[in-house]
């Protein structure tokens, strides 16, 4: 099985047509998706390193064969069709949960994010704009850096918020799938055979015990004193 760096992905992405912000999210959801391993298929049969779901796909795409989508750059072409050339990922899974936020830095890095500037994404971009235009201006040295720099603690800080509210959505979705499981006529027939079940032997324990507990009564005590007992009361 072959296994690509996070730079072997961006340029089989790049020579797919991904620019700009899609091809870094590119290279960050092939890392979440498949690990830059190229020929995995996943229980699904997904296939790739963007995992392209082949069972659904190949209707609408005869070629997308599995061997086809196996080719770095046959997968990287079906991912830039199913993303609309990069501006919509919300088909893959690793996307909508945010897992490839953890990603984002290999995958700038990959595709040539700017020198001294780390985790630069949209906020970065902005920053690194004003700050050349302003500047000179101001009379501030590398304006542009500084911006950049402050631009991408940003974004950032942001990707951060967006992890952590995916962490959030997945418990609500966990809640409302048990929520969920509540409203259906099957869990409650479950519920009631269970404890229709643990009624009838709770009853039967209680006959079996109520029988022997009067023979072992009759055993030690003599039979006027229980007739006598039994009429006082």
């Amino acid at each position: 099985m072959t296994t690509l760096t996070a730079a072997q992905i961006a340029g089989v992405a790049k020579g797919a047509g991904f620019t700009g912000d899609g091809l870094t999210k590119a290279v960050a959801i092939a890392l979440a998706e498949s690990s830059g391993r190229t020929d995995v298929v996943n229980f699904l049969g997904c296939v790739g390193l963007w995992q392209i779901y082949q069972s659904v796909h190949v209707h609408a795409h005869p070629t997308w064969t599995t061997a086809w989508l196996k080719v770095p750059q046959n997968n990287a072409a079906a991912a830039f069709v199913l993303s609309n050339g990069g501006k919509s990922w919300g088909p893959w899974e690793t996307y909508t949960n945010g897992m490839y936020l953890a990603h984002m830095s290999a995958a700038r890095a990959a595709v040539g994010a700017p020198a001294g500037v780390e985790n630069v994404g949209a906020w970065g971009d902005f920053g690194s704009a004003v700050g050349g235009a302003l500047g000179p201006v101001l009379g501030i040295p590398f304006g542009s850096q500084a911006g950049g720099a402050a631009g991408g603690a940003i974004d950032g800080a942001g990707s951060g918020a967006i992890a952590a509210a995916g962490g959030v959505l997945s418990s609500l979705d966990a809640v409302g799938s048990f929520f969920g499981a509540l409203g259906q006529r099957g869990t409650w027939v479950r519920v009631l055979q269970v404890l229709g079940g643990a009624g009838l032997m709770v009853a039967g324990v209680a006959i079996v015990g109520h029988g022997v507990i009067g023979d072992v009564a009759a055993e030690m005590i003599p039979g006027g004193k229980v007739l006598s007992a039994a009429g006082a009361s």
